[in-house]
């Protein structure tokens, strides 16, 4: 079957196929944000001028990441595509490869990797009592969130840019902050929000505080971004299962890894 192979993309033909899937395709939405969209290099297969399926290069870290999706439908298409993207890339990338991907026939080699994943989705929102301790975070608590993540998420992705374009909420006792919840991705132009930044200080785990800054975080931004989704180690079950009592389900797992790949060539960024 004759597929065009695609390097120049308007955001809204790509807004438009990854609608198909949102979940899916949710970071690949949050990277449409402007200021994401110079960072990126999007690559798909086009067949009567319909796109088929679409990968996403990211180069704002090193190595770059390599996020593939796929959903039912374009499974094989999307093996396709990640072979003909393969001599574009560069020595090293970080993959995001959906089920299936990693054993392709696609010539990359692990150099490490990071585990099994899991993309969950938020499908029905549990009920969230208000809590007079938790509130909505801004750049005044930066000092105590890096405190926070120091000593209980050393090594996570964090920017304080976040806290100005994205949604945080926090548990504080005794003007102490305690807990926090965060957003990777918060996007009301196009609905979408992905989960991240979690966690709890070590001395006050199994308060279900996680539980209730999670809760409420997701309360707030469903006003605005209906489509809210995260990504979680598979081997993190205490994690699944707090996600899982506020409303979440698992839509599909990936594998995460640092992949050499043989055929760089002199077109790689």
């Amino acid at each position: 079957m004759n597929h065009e192979f695609r390097l120049e993309h308007t955001k809204e033909e790509l807004f438009d196929f990854f609608r198909r899937s949102p979940g899916h395709y949710l970071y690949c939405i949050g990277d449409l944000d402007d200021k994401f969209w110079r960072l990126c290099k999007w690559y798909s297969i086009s067949q009567d001028q319909q796109i088929k399926s679409v990968v996403l290069l990211y180069h704002g870290v090193d190595p770059p990441v390599l996020i593939c999706p796929h959903f039912k439908d374009n499974f094989s298409h999307t093996q396709e595509l990640l072979n003909r993207v393969k001599p574009l890339l560069p020595g090293k990338v970080y993959g995001h490869l959906n089920d299936g991907l990693l054993n392709g026939s696609h010539g990359f080699r692990v150099l490490s990797d990071s585990g099994r994943h899991y993309r969950m989705m938020l499908k029905q929102l549990a009920p969230a009592s208000a809590n007079a301790h938790v509130r909505k975070l801004t750049p005044s608590d930066l000092l105590q969130i890096s405190e926070l993540y120091a000593v209980a998420y050393p090594g996570n992705w964090f920017e304080p840019v976040m806290l100005e374009k994205g949604y945080y909420t926090g548990y504080y006792e005794q003007e102490k902050l305690l807990a926090i919840a965060g957003t990777h991705i918060f996007s009301p132009e196009y609905h979408v929000s992905a989960l991240g930044n979690i966690t709890t200080h070590p001395e006050h785990r199994g308060r279900k505080l996680a539980t209730l800054v999670t809760s409420q975080l997701c309360s707030e931004i469903i006003k605005s971004t209906p489509i809210i989704g995260l990504n979680v180690h598979a081997e993190n079950a205490a994690a699944i299962n707090l996600y899982k009592k506020i409303g979440f389900e698992i839509l599909a797992g990936y594998d995460e890894c640092l992949l050499g790949n043989e055929a760089m060539s002199s077109l790689a960024i």
